[in-house]
């Protein structure tokens, strides 16, 4: 794990070293990018830069949380996503610039699932009503020779994944059946995940997809 944070932090700084966010100033932070213990802090002050640039908002990032101590779900390694979310509501909810409308993205190198168990794994989750979505990069990460290489596919998986995060909860983006928007839905696995385009079709009623739980989300 300690490998794959080092490269993640050497590669994204390398990659976005020119990258620069737009000044806004709005009455408060928009979305708060919000790395876990294990998530280097460079990596997200980067991330939320180029979400900022991309999606015209204040896109801010914090600094690392404090160990959640979230459940492990049994007979695995597999964080409970659930467990993330419920426990780091009452603490991001107090970062500065925060307000009802804020939502949150945690980020994490940590493999996680549902509690219901109905995946294998999940890529990323979200409770609509407290605003906040969990990313892991977990199965992102590209093995070659057996050892963890983070590359640009790597770092556009987890991009993708906070976009649609980002999209879906502040801006309300409803699902689509078009591989090549953004909000694709039922991304399955790795293949879906790199098929997808980076932009959102809006307005395309056809595609609409709703999602089975109003309040928990699946990937």
């Amino acid at each position: 794990m300690k490998n794959i944070v080092a490269l993640l932090t050497v590669f994204i700084l390398f990659m976005t070293q020119s990258a620069s966010a737009e000044l806004y100033d709005p009455d408060e932070v928009q979305v708060y990018i919000v790395p876990m213990i294990d998530f280097p802090e460079p990596a997200a002050a980067q991330l939320s830069k180029i979400l900022s640039d991309d999606m015209k908002i204040w896109v801010k990032s914090s600094v690392r949380l404090g160990d959640l101590e979230a459940a492990t779900l049994p007979g695995t390694r597999q964080l409970s996503g659930d467990s993330i979310i419920e426990k780091s509501y009452p603490i991001v909810t107090k970062l500065p610039g925060s307000s009802k409308n804020t939502m949150y993205v945690l980020l994490t190198t940590r493999d996680i699932n549902s509690e219901t168990g109905a995946f294998r794994f999940q890529f990323s989750m979200h409770h609509s009503e407290m605003r906040v979505s969990v990313v892991s990069m977990a199965r992102m990460i590209e093995f070659i020779d057996g050892k963890p290489v983070v590359n640009h596919l790597v770092l556009n998986r987890l991009y993708k994944m906070c976009k649609r995060a980002i999209g879906e909860q502040y801006f309300g983006w409803k699902r689509s059946t078009d591989i090549n928007d953004i909000m694709y839905s039922p991304i399955m696995g790795m293949p879906d995940l790199d098929r997808i385009g980076i932009h959102h079709k809006e307005n395309d009623d056809e595609n609409e997809v709703e999602p089975v739980d109003k309040n928990r989300i699946s990937i």
